[in-house]
Order: structure tokens, then C-alpha cells, then sequence
């Protein structure tokens, strides 16, 4: 799952991970989901997948001082 994640008031691109049977895969970050920080604004994964070697991509935006960027992140698995 992709989306949103706020901390602290401070808006960061947010992906979680599951195991097959729904319940969060606690292996993967901090039980089971990763937030990652790009900028002083608000940061968002609108899209995500699984690359050809298993790592986790996630895609987006992030909206800091210079405006709405393009945004990609790649996590091991």
C-alpha cells in the first residue's frame, strides 16, 4: 500500500507491506511500514511496484518551497 504518512506535522511518503493473510509484515520497517521525507512539505506515493531483483518502488510527489517535484523511492525488501 502507498499513500500518505504524518509526522510530527510534517507530510512524508508512506508505504506498507503485508504478508499474504493481511496482517502486517512487522520485517519490514517499522512494523511493517516505511515513511521516507523528501522535502519540508508535503510528500505523497501515488503509485507503487515490485522491480525486476524484489525491491519495493514507490512513486510520487513531493510539494516542498520549490514546488511540486517528481518523486521516487526504492526500498529493499
Amino acid at each position: 500500500m502507498a499513500g500518505a504518512a504524518e509526522i510530527g506535522g510534517q507530510g512524508m511518503l508512506g508505504i506498507a507491506r503485508f504478508n499474504s493473510d493481511g496482517s502486517a509484515d512487522t520485517s519490514f520497517g517499522a512494523g511493517g511500514a516505511v515513511t521516507t521525507d523528501f522535502d519540508s512539505g508535503a510528500d505523497s506515493a501515488r503509485a507503487v511496484a515490485i522491480d525486476p531483483t524484489g525491491k519495493i518502488v514507490a512513486v510520487g510527489r513531493s510539494t516542498g518551497s520549490g514546488g511540486a517535484k517528481f518523486a521516487a523511492a526504492r526500498y529493499c525488501s
